[in-house]
């Protein structure tokens, strides 16, 4: 049976730095459990853009790697069937890769909710008239996930 799944992205928080960089309220929440923590900041633009692109490699129903910008934080997508992947969550402390929960999903919805995450923060950007290259290329890569699969 499929694990409940959402992305949090805390939209309403969201700030800029001088240098562009957008930080934010960022984690995966799973039934009842959340990764990495619910207090957890990250750059939501740039690791909203490349779970996007990862979204390609579930759909074609390959090993899929959504990290977190501290890239020791991860959850990894292996799909078994067209309707289940196995998620991972995992820690990495530089000699020892930690899983520290799993769960059955249906594929289709962990590129449902990355990518209305992804939506999210990049409506949130364009409503604060905010726009640099990462959020360019999380428009893009937005677009390129939408489209329907070559498979």
């Amino acid at each position: 049976m499929a694990t409940p799944l959402t992305i949090f992205v805390d939209t309403d928080a969201l700030q800029m730095d001088t240098h562009g960089a957008v930080t934010g309220r960022l984690y995966v929440v799973m039934k009842d459990s959340v990764f990495p923590e619910q207090s957890w900041s990250d750059f939501p633009v740039v690791v909203l853009g490349w779970w996007a692109r990862e979204c390609q490699q579930v759909r074609e129903h390959e090993l899929a790697t959504f990290a977190f910008m501290d890239g020791s934080l991860a959850f990894s997508a292996r799909p078994q069937t067209e309707t289940e992947a196995i998620i991972e969550f995992t820690r990495d402390d530089g000699t020892d890769l930690a899983v520290v929960a799993s769960a059955r999903v249906e594929p289709q919805r962990l590129v449902d909710v990355v990518l209305e995450a992804a939506r999210q923060v990049l409506a949130a950007c364009h409503r604060k008239s905010w726009n640099n290259p990462d959020i360019e290329a999380l428009a893009t890569a937005i677009g390129d996930a939408a489209r329907p699969t070559t498979r």
